[in-house]
């Protein structure tokens, strides 16, 4: 790609042009335009795209997603990863996530202390079949 900056008026920014009169810094700008726009900040500062609010996910939930990762570390470390193509393990992690939300529906109605995190077996199962979906998404 040549410079997008006028052929009369190149950039010649030593940092930003190569040897081939090539602007690398409106190449990338150009870039950015097709796959992302871009974000301005109130304090002026850009960035490409704009993620999501990791801030808004409490540690509550990462430290009980962590444990309950940490509760299935016998089976190894990224088992779970070893069934991320079959559907039917991803079909019984979601069965599994499913038991566990009515147990906590029901410990929560009924007031009753909870003796297991069933609600932390609801995230990291559909973590997995998140996983799976995200899979799915990519060229095969």
């Amino acid at each position: 790609m040549k410079c997008y900056a006028d052929e009369r008026d190149h950039c010649h920014n030593p940092v930003s042009c190569n040897a081939a009169n090539k602007c690398i810094y409106f190449d990338v700008i150009k870039a950015r335009e097709t796959e992302e726009p871009i974000h301005h900040f109130t304090s002026g500062a850009s960035s490409s795209g704009h993620k999501p609010p990791y801030e808004c996910l409490t540690i509550t939930l990462l430290k009980r997603a962590a444990l309950r990762m940490q509760k299935g570390l016998h089976y190894g470390k990224h088992n779970w990863k070893k069934g991320i193509k079959d559907k039917a393990f991803v079909l019984d992690r979601l069965n599994h996530a499913i038991e566990h939300l009515v147990k906590a529906a029901h410990e929560i109605d009924n007031d009753i202390q909870m003796t297991d995190d069933d609600l932390s077996a609801v995230v990291v199962n559909c973590m997995f079949a998140m996983e799976y979906q995200e899979m799915m998404k990519e060229p095969k």
